[in-house]
This record gives structure tokens, C-alpha cells and sequence, in this order.
């Protein structure tokens, strides 16, 4: 990929590992589940506005760890930064206008390297579908 190029800082991007991706979907899935039902919930407002507020902050902590491990390294004029935590703290530190960029470049470059949807045709009506691919799809043919 492009690194992204801020002054005299310039980031290099690493794609994400499967097991990475994983773990941010599931953390991702449960407390968007939790943020779906609290609402309906009979749980006292108080209770409901803490977890809220927990289940948010875990959402932006796994954003960051996600654009962390997809940060290579940062080269400054003096250093070359490849530690992840000094990436981490780079990122919970940085301007936010830097902080977006980078994370609308690993979002570009997620895009770019997503598996597009495979297209079948019924043999019976041709009708057309779209089906998107994961891991679990080994299920649908199987």
C-alpha cells in the first residue's frame, strides 16, 4: 500500500490478520447486540447509561487496537516506529484530523482488499444472486 504521508511523518499500513479480524467482529457483534437491547431492557436508567457508556468505550478501544495492527510502522525524520505500543499510544495521542486520515485510509485500503460477493445464476428461472463470501460459506455448499 501507499503510505500516508503527514510533515515529516509518514505511515506504512500492514493488512490485519485473519484472527485479528475475527476477534474485532465478535467483540464488535456482542456489544452491538448489548447496545440493541438495552433500550427495552427494564434495567434502572442509571444502570442503562453506564453500560451504554461502557459498551462504547470497548467499541473505541477495539477501533483503535484495530487501526494499531494496521499501522506497520510510522517513520519520523530521526526513528523508524514499528513497536505496537508505541503505535497505540502515537494514536491516542495524535491530532484528530491525523487520526481520521489514518483511519479512513485503512478503511480505503479494507475496501479495496474486501472478497466481492460471488454471482450465481438459477439453472431452473436465471435468476441472478449475489452472494457474499466468508468463512462460513463452506456451509451453504456443503
Amino acid at each position: 500500500s501507499q503510505p500516508l504521508q503527514f510533515g515529516d511523518l509518514t505511515v506504512f499500513f500492514t493488512p490485519m490478520s485473519f484472527k485479528q479480524i475475527n476477534s474485532n467482529s465478535a467483540i464488535q457483534f456482542e456489544e452491538q447486540k448489548l447496545l440493541s437491547i438495552l433500550p427495552d431492557s427494564e434495567i434502572e436508567q442509571e444502570q442503562k447509561t453506564r453500560m451504554i457508556s461502557e459498551a462504547f468505550k470497548k467499541i473505541t478501544d477495539m477501533t483503535v487496537d484495530a487501526l494499531t495492527h494496521s499501522i506497520r510502522a510510522i517513520h519520523t525524520p530521526t526513528a523508524q516506529v514499528n513497536e505496537q505500543a508505541h503505535i497505540l499510544e502515537f494514536l491516542r495521542n495524535c491530532d484528530r484530523t491525523i487520526f481520521d486520515k489514518i483511519r479512513d485510509r485503512i478503511i480505503e485500503l479494507k475496501a479495496q482488499t474486501e472478497i466481492k460477493p460471488l454471482h450465481f445464476k438459477c439453472g431452473e428461472c436465471s435468476h441472478d444472486y449475489d452472494q457474499a463470501f466468508s468463512m462460513e460459506m463452506s456451509n451453504f455448499f456443503g
